[in-house]
């Protein structure tokens, strides 16, 4: 502010200089005014706001008539972005904007962030479902339950929701599916990572089967899952989403499909992987272990571990988040992928190596004097 007073002082002394500057007339609007800036020429006004980043030139047209008429903010997405912004931070503790109906919706810091009961985040009813991601157990994440996690880290505390808590469990069949869920700011991006293991304390073929058929919504991302287990992955189409996981379709062909067989057991299988459609990076760990009690007993475990960059979720419209909520051929058109940003930092295995910085910046011993990461579930289960 103090920059920008010394900028109208300096375009004050020159039309001093100037007796034709000097003499022009002001709008009636502006003649009974005691402002230094109000008392500008049209022309100096003009070439003020030439000059003025968006969000000024946004909040002094917001706050005032006469630079409203002479600012005319223009009608594009930076001048959008720009006034939304600024009314955003203000109404932040009690609404947040929805960029499906264009309007403020209040929100209650009672909501609870993987709750579906009373006290869960809400959707609003503006909002259709191809709007939510439907995966990871029981949630059903929309753009703007991240919104407001961004909201709290951008706008500063009490603008948004706080940390969310992830422990939950799922039991399907046999087996016990384990979820774990963890959320983090690195770089003002919004990273998802979930954990995914189970444990079988035998190996009779109908018990270990169990590992490979989860529900339907058990969904990685929305363009790998765990189903399809009798559509083998050679006949699907390219681009048809959603399909097995390659290591998973390994294991259930050469494992289960031709019978549990001593030479076809697989004591330790790891691998890492990546989606092409979304910015998704995933590890896969299969490994034996002893168990307590008779000697030869053993259990294996599946381990999966997923890592999401789902953008600065400041708009739905940016490509990460859009390609996050894709659904292959249901996709909307002129859709950007992570294939067509097969760069350095895209690659594959980069959101993993971004998250692994981040896990370890955060276990310095003076990690809390550093700007990222934010990390948001302090839960850490083995």
């Amino acid at each position: 502010m103090f920059s920008f007073l010394k900028a109208i002082q300096a375009l004050h002394a020159r039309r001093t200089r100037r007796s034709a500057e000097r003499n022009r007339p002001t709008p009636i609007a502006m003649q009974q005014s005691n402002s230094l800036f109000l008392n500008q020429p049209l022309d100096v006004l003009l070439t003020i706001s030439d000059h003025l980043p968006p969000e000024i030139a946004a909040a002094l047209s917001l706050t005032c008539k006469v630079a409203l008429a002479v600012f005319k903010p223009k009608n594009t997405d930076a001048n959008q972005r720009a006034i939304r912004h600024a009314f955003e931070k203000n109404v932040s503790k009690r609404c947040f904007y929805c960029f499906t109906c264009g309007k403020y919706h209040r929100y209650s810091k009672s909501w609870v962030f993987n709750s579906y009961a009373a006290h869960g985040v809400p959707i609003p009813p503006c909002q259709t479902p191809r709007d939510h991601v439907h995966m990871i157990g029981i949630w059903h994440f929309a753009f703007h339950h991240f919104q407001l996690i961004m909201n709290e880290h951008i706008f500063g505390e009490g603008c948004g929701l706080l940390q969310p808590e992830f422990e939950p469990n799922l039991y399907y069949g046999k087996v016990v599916w384990r979820y774990q869920p963890t959320l983090a700011i690195l770089g003002g991006q919004c990273f998802l990572s979930v954990r995914y293991w189970a444990d079988l304390d035998d190996t009779p073929r109908e018990n270990a089967s169990s590992l490979f058929r989860c529900p339907d919504w058990n969904m990685f991302c929305y363009h790998f899952n765990n189903n399809r287990i009798n559509v083998p992955i050679g006949e699907l189409p390219i681009g048809v989403y959603p399909r097995r996981l390659p290591e998973l379709h390994i294991l259930y062909s050469k494992w289960f499909v031709n019978g549990f067989k001593p030479e076809l057991e697989i004591n330790n299988y790891s691998s890492q992987g990546h989606c092409p459609v979304c910015l998704t990076d995933y590890t896969f760990e299969l490994s034996r272990r002893p168990l307590p009690g008779p000697a030869g007993r053993e259990k294996f475990r599946l381990d999966i571990v997923t890592y999401h960059q789902l953008g600065a979720c400041r708009t739905p419209d940016d490509w990460k988040w859009r390609a996050f909520i894709s659904k292959g051929p249901e996709s909307p058109p002129g859709l950007v992928t992570r294939q067509q940003y097969i760069d350095s930092e895209h690659r594959p295995g980069a959101v993993k190596e971004r998250w692994d910085l981040g896990h370890a910046l955060s276990h310095e011993e003076n990690h809390e004097t550093l700007k990222y990461p934010t990390w948001y579930s302090n839960s850490h289960l083995t």
